[in-house]
């Protein structure tokens, strides 16, 4: 904390396992309900760790899964059909009673993303944000750092009923309790929550041989974003070769807005079978306002995706680039240095999605597998190539995908 990413992400799955089982999985409608519930409970007990104590093990319990579903969902009935659940949900309550300060749900924005595979084996998956165009307009003397201007995030008005919010601005500092090493005997002030996502997954059965980073910029767009990609890619069976089909899927996201269930990517609004089936049901749903890619904005977040088969010796990256055409991946042709390890083949891999001034962003990948010669030479395997077409530029954002 204060990323409230991968602890919200993890919410929405462990409501997803009481429903999909097998080939069995919810619809786009239950699917942003229970996105829905999620918000509910971030907005509530998610902030800096350093100034609210954030119920981390309760809420990760499988006791509140539970209690949380029987809640949403009274005797397992219309787990795939039924009317909407009305929004704003409330939050699921703890073990601790009543709520010592008042839900925020103040939304955040501007953001970069990337995920890395190195030549040992290392993974890391890392958000980052200036948040507007230059941030602070202050930089990090002989560091040339842009801060960020992320105070923004804290929410507008911090007090309900003479009671502080979870994410409401404070001042003073206080002791760094959530830092690491010789950070943690420092002070600091309050940091306003955020919805980074940046997230590694492995599968149970094949831990150790498989595992996959994942994260976005997209503000509030990242959690759901990110979490449609993960559900997408392990429903599939985790199959690498199938991370960038996780990726181009269309998405549904839920914020638990007041008065609005989500938003539905261009081409499922546009169905008009899966519109009028969720419009009877009460979902009260907005799109797009153009078709993929998207020129500006957030919009359902870009996921920038890497997944390393350490069986094979094989790694694949898959960039969001029919969401932002300017988002890449492309295998490198070229390497300056190789070394042979244990006589396994070096191997490295990155997606990078860079914000420019917070106005465009660029995204990249990079990897491939190299296989040293008997004569100490090196060739280089490309695994899997994800390059967006060569877009013109009246025509971004009018081509249908």
């Amino acid at each position: 904390m204060p990323f409230s990413g991968p602890l919200t992400m993890n919410l929405i799955l462990k409501q997803l396992e009481f429903i999909e089982h097998g080939t069995r999985t919810v619809d786009w409608g239950r699917f942003m309900d229970i996105q829905n519930a999620a918000f509910a409970d971030r907005n509530a007990y998610m902030a800096d760790a350093d100034f609210v104590e954030v119920p981390v093990e309760e809420l990760l319990a499988e006791g509140f899964a539970a209690t949380r579903f029987a809640e949403l969902f009274p005797g397992g009935k219309n787990l795939t059909s039924g009317q909407a659940l009305a929004t704003p949900i409330p939050a699921g309550a703890l073990r601790g009673g009543a709520l010592d300060r008042r839900s925020s749900d103040q939304m955040d924005h501007g953001t970069s993303h990337m995920s890395i595979v190195d030549a040992d084996g290392f993974i890391v998956s890392m958000t980052t944000t200036v948040n507007g165009v230059l941030g602070a307009r202050a930089v990090v003397p002989d560091f040339g750092m842009i801060l960020n201007n992320q105070l923004c995030d804290f929410d507008l008005i911090g007090v309900v009923n003479a009671k502080l919010k979870v994410n409401a601005p404070e001042g003073g500092k206080r002791p760094r309790r959530t830092a690491l090493g010789k950070d943690a005997n420092s002070l600091g002030g309050k940091r306003p929550r955020s919805s980074m996502t940046p997230v590694i997954v492995e599968p149970v059965a094949d831990a150790g041989q498989l595992v996959g980073a994942f994260g976005a910029p997209g503000g509030s767009d990242i959690i759901g974003g990110v979490t449609n990609v993960v559900r997408n890619f392990c429903s599939a069976g985790f199959k690498p070769v199938g991370l960038q089909q996780a990726v181009d899927k269309p998405r549904v996201l839920g914020k638990n807005q007041d008065g609005k269930t989500g938003y539905v990517e261009w081409e499922l609004y546009h169905d008009e079978n899966v519109r009028t089936a969720l419009m009877e049901r009460g979902y009260v749903i907005k799109t797009s306002e153009t078709v993929r890619p998207y020129k500006l904005g957030e919009t359902f977040s870009r996921v920038q995706s890497v997944v390393a088969d350490f069986v094979e010796g094989k790694f694949y990256g898959a960039a969001d680039w029919t969401r932002f055409p300017y988002c890449k991946a492309k295998a490198v042709q070229q390497l300056t240095t190789i070394q042979q390890q244990n006589g396994m083949d070096v191997v490295a891999v990155a997606v990078l999605i860079l914000s420019i001034l917070g106005l465009a962003a660029i995204g990249v990948a990079l990897y491939y597998s190299a296989c040293p010669k008997e004569d100490g030479s090196t060739h280089v395997q490309l695994v899997q190539d994800s390059v967006a077409p060569d877009f013109e530029e009246e025509e971004v954002g009018k081509q249908p995908r």
